[in-house]
């Protein structure tokens, strides 16, 4: 059915029943949210899943629940979209969807961080993780860490969340993801900055330094210089910071920036 044309595909949706019809709905929901018409998409996502749980196929509610969360995320309606990643976790029996189940904790959990509701987000993050790591599904455990690191930085729990924050740095480095390395290794420059740990704050800056300058795009490399003379400018060093900011000012210029 991918290959054919939308009003093929509405023709055969009007004979189709059953498992046929839930396949046709999610191809048709898909192509709607392509073209971001959310509530077209919204409506084939939800008769997919009703369909799909009068077949009592649990894998494909999970799957139409799962893309009715995505619409909804990109609606802006991130408390719907919560309850409706927390559904699809539901339809995916592990240990047969384990990694499956571990996405759509993932995008509930993003919904939630979204919504302030840290507590919430820290335990889909959680569990998350759980089902990722038993999966050995590496890079979505490094992500699943990356969210626990930020609902526990807005908890308050600062040194937990550089912890989840090291795990995720952990599981995502050996896979060659540098600038995701880099995005946590910042977030965590972040925390211990705050903490006035300028010692480990200094290596992580120098660490995200190090990856811009080989991995990374020109904006990139500003950036961590900027981030770089933060820390030089709390440990006194004005003259080194200066320095730092002059060439990532030259970079932002020579960029238009």
């Amino acid at each position: 059915i991918d290959q054919a044309t939308n009003a093929e595909l509405w023709a055969m949706l009007g004979t189709a029943e059953g498992l046929e019809r839930a396949d046709l709905l999610l191809e048709l929901g898909d192509r709607a949210a392509g073209e971001g018409d959310y509530g077209r998409a919204r409506a084939m996502f939800e008769e997919a899943a009703d369909v799909a749980l009068k077949a009592d196929h649990r894998p494909l509610v999970g799957s139409a629940q799962y893309r009715l969360g995505r619409v909804l995320f990109g609606a802006g309606e991130y408390e719907a979209s919560a309850e409706a990643y927390g559904q699809a976790a539901n339809f995916y029996d592990a240990p047969d969807d384990g990694t499956e189940r571990a996405v759509a904790l993932w995008g509930r959990a993003d919904a939630l961080r979204v919504l302030g509701d840290f507590a919430g987000a820290l335990a889909a993050a959680t569990e998350s993780r759980a089902f990722a790591e038993t999966e050995e599904s590496f890079q979505l455990a490094g992500d699943a860490c990356f969210q626990q690191a930020r609902a526990l930085y807005f908890l308050d729990r600062d040194h937990e969340a550089l912890l989840a924050c090291r795990d995720a740095r952990d599981h995502l480095r050996g896979l060659g993801l540098t600038s995701d390395v880099a995005m946590i290794d910042d977030f965590a420059l972040t925390i211990c900055m705050y903490l006035g740990d300028l010692d480990q704050a200094m290596d992580l800056a120098t660490s995200c330094h190090i990856l811009a300058k080989t991995s990374s795009t020109p904006d990139d490399d500003a950036y961590a210089m900027r981030r770089l003379a933060e820390v030089h400018m709390q440990r006194g060093d004005a003259e080194e910071a200066l320095q730092l900011l002059d060439q990532a000012r030259s970079r932002y210029r020579e960029a238009d920036r």
